[in-house]
């Protein structure tokens, strides 16, 4: 989750929830994502953790290269920053989750971790992977003694890996039977890439809770929120009546102009995927004109930033 100046939270682009008979669909949608719905960029899968729980230590498995000082793209950290979090959509919340240590200034396996890291990658679209890297990397070096720092790394990099993975096992949200088979691959896969310890921290109550609605067929979906709108459930006028009073006023106010804004910003992407699947069929154009053609529409239409984050999100070359 996000969190906003204002102290609402907001559900980052990564998991975009459904609320009222929709929720269990989003549920299971998000815990068990289907092969193919991870960031576009290719990162090779690590080897699984030689160790696991308190002693393990990937300084002692050998822990990865230190990240180049500068993105691959050639921007600087601090334009990456300026970009993300004082112009994009990171502007104006605060990192959320952290660098969980114990008392000896040693990592600790924690769910605070996994949310940090989803905090940057919902910079995914406005800044590439490589950068997106590099800032985290710049980060925990900042904030962090150097052993902890490489884990930290170590385990992103495992992180992205598993993000990309190709499960073989989908799930078809109208047939409950894939469910189980697919949770059971997901938890061996992270199993063997974070280690039993990291897994459990980053994933347990997630499956637990989608093992929970796996058992009982008949359970009733989540409660519906305030936080996101849900025009089926109630009008505009009604969800912001209960935003304030749930989050305050500026807060509400906030969330008002940031569901006008992502509806504004679907229909473009529609339209967007209407016109570039029109030019990616046309007979009568080559792969260069087509190509051309794209590079137009996505010009003429999104600004610089805009158009880094429909080609991630169309995994357009």
């Amino acid at each position: 989750m996000l969190k906003t100046s204002a102290g609402a939270s907001r559900t980052t682009t990564w998991w975009i929830g459904a609320t009222g008979a929709a929720a269990l669909a989003a549920l299971v949608g998000w815990m068990l994502q289907a092969p193919g719905e991870a960031p576009s960029a290719t990162v090779a899968a690590p080897a699984p953790p030689s160790g696991e729980g308190r002693g393990f230590s990937v300084l002692a498995a050998g822990a990865p290269p230190a990240p180049a000082a500068e993105p691959a793209t050639g921007r600087s950290v601090r334009e990456v920053e300026r970009v993300l979090l004082e112009q994009g959509s990171l502007r104006g919340t605060e990192p959320d989750g952290g660098w969980p240590l114990d008392e000896a200034g040693r990592l600790q396996p924690s769910i605070a971790l996994r949310r940090r890291f989803d905090y940057y990658l919902s910079g995914v679209g406005e800044a590439t992977l490589p950068e997106l890297s590099t800032l985290l990397a710049t980060h925990a070096r900042r904030d962090l003694a150097p052993e902890p720092a490489a884990e930290v790394l170590a385990l992103w990099d495992r992180y992205l890996a598993l993000q990309q993975y190709r499960f073989q096992h989908s799930v078809r949200m109208d047939d409950r039977a894939t469910w189980p088979v697919a949770l059971a691959e997901r938890q061996q896969v992270r199993r063997q890439m974070l280690g039993v310890a990291w897994a459990a921290a980053f994933y347990a109550d997630e499956e637990a809770e989608l093992a929970r609605h796996i058992a009982q067929p008949t359970a009733e979906p989540p409660a519906p929120s305030a936080l996101l709108p849900d025009p089926g459930r109630v009008d505009a006028a009604t969800l912001h009546r209960q935003r304030i009073e749930q989050f305050g006023e500026a807060a509400a106010q906030r969330l008002r102009e940031e569901d006008a804004q992502w509806a504004a910003w679907e229909r473009r992407l529609l339209q967007a995927h209407a016109e570039i699947g029109r030019l990616q069929r046309a007979p009568e154009l080559s792969e260069l004109q087509r190509n051309e053609a794209i590079a137009g529409y996505l010009a003429a239409h999104f600004d610089e930033r805009e158009r880094l984050r429909v080609r991630a999100l169309m995994r357009l070359p």
